[in-house]
């Protein structure tokens, strides 16, 4: 079975992916590091180059050339939410939205926002206006998933074992 990690910018889909397929003992695949491979480009100068949409275009191709075997792959944070890629994943594993709150989201992203093609040139004074607004748009969308977790106050090791327990309840029924 395919595990895909969906959710904001900064909820740790790419640290918790890494240690669950770890855990499973499964490949690990991230859909950011996967584009930045194939064009040898990083997401900003993608951003810079081609615009969102052109970006948007890469992530497509990112979900159809997912094979059918079992791994963990890490969605980046808007692929879900544009060209019904929520619908695309779903049919190809189980999708696991980890829930983030916005200022949990803030206090990660603030430190890290030049990385970020979205947020990086949103001023301080702006910022939370700008998650709370891009996570409430983005949040119909995550809420699809097969299953949620609430990340705030837990530990990567508590949110990948239940993200682990799931996955074995699932198997069992």
């Amino acid at each position: 079975m395919k595990i895909i990690l969906v959710g904001f910018m900064g909820s740790g889909k790419s640290t918790v992916g890494k240690q669950l397929a770890a855990k499973l003992q499964l490949p690990f695949i991230d859909s950011d590091a996967w584009i930045e491979e194939q064009t040898g480009s990083s997401v900003s100068r993608i951003f810079e180059l081609e615009g969102e949409s052109g970006f948007r275009e890469w992530e497509q191709r990112f979900v159809s050339q997912l094979n059918k075997e079992p791994q963990v792959v890490s969605c980046g944070g808007g692929l879900p939410c544009f060209n019904d890629l929520m619908v695309n994943l779903k049919e190809q594993g189980t999708v696991v939205y980890l829930k983030t709150s916005v200022e949990t989201l803030v206090n990660r992203l603030i430190l890290e926002r030049a990385d970020r093609p979205l947020v990086a040139s949103v001023s301080e004074e702006t910022f939370l206006e700008e998650i709370t607004n891009r996570l409430s748009a983005r949040e119909p969308v995550y809420q699809q998933a097969h299953q949620i977790i609430e990340t705030d106050g837990k530990s990567i090791q508590e949110i990948v074992d239940e993200i682990a327990d799931f996955r074995s309840s699932e198997f069992a029924n």
